[in-house]
């Protein structure tokens, strides 16, 4: 068992710019993602589906905790970025949010990242 930090990893994102990205999730986050997937049609609660924009959305907002765009990281703008970047920040996100296998737990650091894992600064919270 472990409490897992928030730790952060700098990605390159083709064509310019750069994410901060949280390199493990908490199990109440992953939740909150499988959650958003869920959609119910309140005129036909039968007719239960998938939303897997919501869930990708939601993961999104999770896992960037910074970007190099002058604009603000807000959930709007997430949706806003152009398909290339959001799939590859989105494919980036899946891959560090695989399970683990056994011999990655027993490698891993106290706070959770694996020794292949670069890990980047905090994002500084700037001054109003």
């Amino acid at each position: 068992m472990e409490l897992i930090a928030r730790n952060v990893v700098k990605v390159e994102v083709p064509g310019g710019g750069w994410v901060d990205l949280r390199s493990r999730i908490a199990g109440w986050e992953r939740s909150k993602i499988r959650s958003a997937a869920i959609a119910m049609k309140l005129s036909d609660a039968s007719n239960a589906g998938i939303d897997y924009a919501a869930t990708v959305q939601a993961g999104m907002e999770i896992g960037i905790v910074a970007w190099s765009l002058d604009e603000e990281l807000t959930a709007d703008n997430i949706k806003a970025l152009d398909e290339e970047s959001y799939d590859f920040i989105a494919t980036k996100l899946n891959e560090l949010w695989e399970p683990r296998s056994d011999d990655e737990v027993k490698n891993s650091a106290s706070d959770g990242a694996t020794p292949s894992e670069e890990k980047a600064q905090p994002p500084k919270e700037s001054a109003g």
